[in-house]
């Protein structure tokens, strides 16, 4: 496996920080089209020479745990993104012991997580039919899915652009940064199906290699958090070996089951 390009962060940039490293080079103009928006987005994030980098990368960090009170529960956590396959691995570690790891795979045809405890099993299939809408798979679905977009009116004193995308029966909408261009967040809703809304928000954005990635995921559905995952490391333009988007033996490598004290 090849990482060609490689940063390590500790803490990713805020919008206001992003601005004020883009507005001096580019200017703030407002745009009045679709078309015009989406050509500001990609060449915010390096232009059309970076999007393979962007689509193609590894991840490090931490995936907090959603239940607990304590902001620092976590689980060390990777991800691994081709295009759309993707593959995440979440450790459990007690007593400095690694005692578990969760595997979530979605490949070309089908879904599923597998942990050392609880075996096999499936997701939401939704989630596969999410990928696409997400960064960073949108930089390449919406040029690629042949859809008009629709530049909504912003309200009084905001300056985010809304973008939206009607796929069938999914409503996506982009929110992107006014000043930025960089993308802030992806809402997709179902016009046959309106308890199904789901939100992911994108921050902390770290500067690397003449381009954007993000450091903070944050995911909603049904305005219920789900998820949220740090990034601290980001290798872009990562070349996988065939057959990677699987659960392999190294993935489950070093676990230690867990025995609970005697009383």
């Amino acid at each position: 496996m090849r990482y060609p390009r490689r940063v390590d962060l500790v803490k990713g940039l805020g919008f206001p920080a992003i601005a004020a490293v883009i507005l001096a080079v580019s200017c703030s103009s407002r745009v009045d089209s679709p078309d015009a928006l989406f050509a500001r987005m990609v060449k915010a994030y390096g232009g059309k020479e970076k999007i393979g980098e962007l689509t193609s990368f590894t991840g490090r960090g931490f995936m907090k745990k959603i239940s607990s009170v304590q902001v620092a529960d976590s689980y060390p956590f990777d991800i691994y993104q081709d295009g759309q396959l993707i593959k995440n691995r979440i450790v459990n570690v007690e007593g400095g012991r690694m005692i578990d790891v969760r595997i979530l795979v979605i490949d070309k045809n089908e879904s599923y997580q597998y942990s050392v405890s609880g075996g096999l099993s499936a997701i939401n299939r939704w989630e596969k039919g999410l990928v696409k809408y997400r960064f960073p798979g949108m930089l390449q679905w919406i040029p690629g899915s042949g859809l008009k977009g629709e530049l909504l009116k912003a309200r009084a004193g905001e300056t985010d652009y809304s973008l939206k995308y009607e796929n069938g029966d999914e409503i996506v909408t982009y929110t992107i940064d006014g000043k930025t261009f960089l993308l802030k967040g992806t809402e997709v809703r179902n016009r046959e199906d309106s308890t199904f809304v789901t939100v992911d928000l994108y921050g902390d954005y770290l500067r690397m290699d003449d381009t954007w990635f993000p450091s903070r995921f944050s995911g909603f559905f049904g305005g219920r958090q789900y998820y949220e995952y740090f990034l601290t490391r980001v290798d872009l333009g990562t070349k996988f070996p065939e057959g990677f988007f699987a659960v392999l033996p190294e993935d489950t490598a070093g676990v230690q089951y867990y025995t609970p004290p005697q009383q």
